[in-house]
């Protein structure tokens, strides 16, 4: 069973600048039994996650045409932990301080519009082992995730393909480049847009 629950507001500071206040909330909780047979006795599994960050987004709308994000997630908290009955219990948790985004959209055609985002993430993550016999083990590491991404918008009457592409697939090209498969594109999203805003004011 697992709960997540996002939120954002949208406020409009002028023509040019919103601002958008984002939380995320999330924890689940699950078990295992694995029944080894020939009179082993059963193995039962207990895992657990919960995290929750907080973060602001600022757009800024160059023209028309092009349109700036910038936005932050100042702390973020994330804990998965594993209790395996009558032998350990391990826990490994994440803490970001902090995590920075930038991102691009413009419009290249009147259907077609690229984007380009990056991120990168100053994280900490501690591992606790605790066996049923003997005192707990700790560890500790710091690491800096970082990613690029790119995609694209299609727009064809009141649909909107959004495609994810493979940044793989970019910078070490296909198989006959790389030796390796790589799929064009990561996610594809469709929308649909029941009613213009704009349109509908005037």
């Amino acid at each position: 069973m697992g709960i997540n629950l996002h939120g954002r507001f949208h406020y409009q500071v002028n023509e040019k600048v919103r601002v958008v206040p984002v939380g995320h909330l999330g924890f689940s909780s699950s078990s295992r039994t694995f029944n080894p047979g020939a009179a082993q006795p059963k193995q039962e599994t207990d895992y657990g996650t919960f995290g929750f960050n907080l973060g602001v987004g600022i757009n800024y709308k160059v023209n028309q045409n092009n349109l700036i994000v910038l936005a932050i997630d100042p702390f973020g908290y994330f804990k998965t932990k594993t209790d395996v009955k009558n032998s350990s219990e391990s826990t490994v948790t994440t803490t970001t301080l902090p995590r920075l985004y930038l991102g691009g959209e413009t419009t290249i055609k009147s259907w077609l519009v690229g984007r380009i985002g990056a991120y990168r993430a100053y994280q900490t993550q501690t591992t606790k082992t605790k066996p049923a016999q003997g005192e707990e083990v700790k560890s500790s590491f710091q690491l800096s995730p970082y990613n690029v991404s790119f995609g694209l918008g299609l727009k064809f009457g009141n649909f909107l393909i959004d495609i994810e592409i493979n940044d793989g697939l970019l910078f070490e090209g296909p198989n006959f480049i790389s030796g390796r498969t790589r799929d064009m594109v990561n996610r594809v999203s469709v929308s649909y847009l029941f009613a213009n805003h704009e349109r509908s004011k005037k």
